[in-house]
């Protein structure tokens, strides 16, 4: 057994449940899944991919990665670390030791680079990073090999009312990294209930908190740019949506090149104005930017999806939360498809979903809701 190996079931082992009110809650968030599921039947997650179909496969030989995902994820009746907030010192210990593993086990450089990207948005972002705390990263070079990278946690952002995105600076002369944060399911805390209510925007799920931090985003993107290293963006679920926007706002900040991508894993889609502001701009002046949407997954259904979407799948259909916060590329094996964006953005399953949404949030906007959004305009 592996020291990584060890340090993972400590830890599993130190944090079990055996909480009575803890437990009910887990199957409580478990019963409701199963309902979500009943309710939104799994062809209707599913999305409309590419004909002639073209599906790549991807192994992954570290069983770590796959156990992590396995037993600290929404349900976990240990501790949960995938998409739920902490700052427990050994938890950002944990990931560093997981972002190790793939740069140690991985030798596949595109399966190391999603992987790094999807630890990223849906762990690391979730971590309580302070400035000028140091993290080494699994990146990929000019030269399309992968090298690890030590960053610098250079900015933390408030976007608003302590939902945060952090700028990651390397010390070599790598790609700098703007993470934003997804969704935080708690009303005990400011920011999660900040990320809460962002996610019922009537406007778009995120838009106003991105124009209330727009001009801080901006600026910092400017300052490195000025210094020709303009960042690549990454984030999960609202941060992935948020990925999105700041992609078609700064996209002239932004990195190009091929081995600098930006990504969005699991974020809504976007209303149908910021589709067309994103098709005008020249292909030229497009960042690199992937989105990644996984089979089963309701929320992104919302909205349309820009172009270069995959969706990305296991050996087994997921149920609507897990879906959505799996780390799919820790499983042995996954599996991408290039999905096919009119066929998509135009179907019935998307149609209704959005209906949905739209209904959703305009009906706690308009009742009293409204008063506690950022009003950045």
């Amino acid at each position: 057994m592996s020291k990584l190996d060890s340090f993972v079931i400590y830890l599993r082992r130190k944090h079990r449940t055996w909480n009575l009110y803890a437990l009910l809650l887990i199957k409580w968030g478990k019963y409701w899944d199963k309902i979500l599921a009943y309710l939104f039947n799994y062809p209707s997650r599913c999305f409309q991919r590419e004909s002639p179909l073209d599906i790549q496969k991807l192994k992954n030989p570290c069983s770590t990665l796959k156990y992590f995902s396995d037993y600290f994820g929404r349900f976990s009746t240990s501790k949960t670390l995938i998409g739920k907030v902490s700052s427990d010192k050994e938890d950002l210990e944990l990931t560093q030791h997981l972002l190790q593993a793939i740069f140690n086990d991985i030798k596949s450089s595109k399966l190391s680079e999603l992987l790094t990207a999807e630890v990223l948005a849906k762990v690391l972002a979730y971590r309580d990073l302070q400035e000028n705390t140091r993290i080494s990263l699994p990146t990929l070079d000019s030269s399309m090999h992968i090298q690890m990278v030590e960053y610098v946690v250079d900015t933390v952002f408030d976007l608003w009312h302590r939902h945060v995105a952090f700028g990651l600076v390397p010390t070599t002369n790598h790609t700098p990294i703007l993470l934003f944060r997804g969704t935080h399911f708690s009303l005990r805390s400011e920011s999660g209930r900040a990320s809460l209510l962002a996610d019922i925007d009537p406007d778009g799920p995120g838009r106003r908190l991105f124009y209330n931090s727009r001009s801080d985003i901006k600026h910092w993107l400017m300052q490195l740019s000025h210094q020709g290293r303009n960042p690549r963006v990454i984030g999960h679920s609202l941060g992935g949506v948020l990925a999105i926007y700041t992609s078609i706002y700064e996209h002239n900040l932004l990195a190009k090149a091929p081995y600098c991508l930006s990504y969005a894993f699991n974020p809504p889609g976007v209303s149908e104005d910021l589709l067309e502001i994103w098709n005008e701009i020249p292909l030229e002046e497009k960042p690199s930017f992937k989105t990644f949407v996984a089979r089963g997954d309701v929320i992104s259904k919302f909205g349309t999806l820009l172009d270069n979407s995959y969706e990305m799948f296991s050996h087994r259909p997921l149920s609507p939360i897990i879906a959505h916060e799996q780390l799919i590329f820790a499983q042995p094996v996954s599996y991408i498809a290039k999905i096919d964006l009119d066929k998509e953005n135009s179907s019935t399953s998307r149609a209704y979903y959005s209906k949905v949404q739209k209904q959703t949030t305009s009906l706690a906007y308009r009742f009293g809701l409204k008063y506690l959004f950022p009003n950045p305009f």
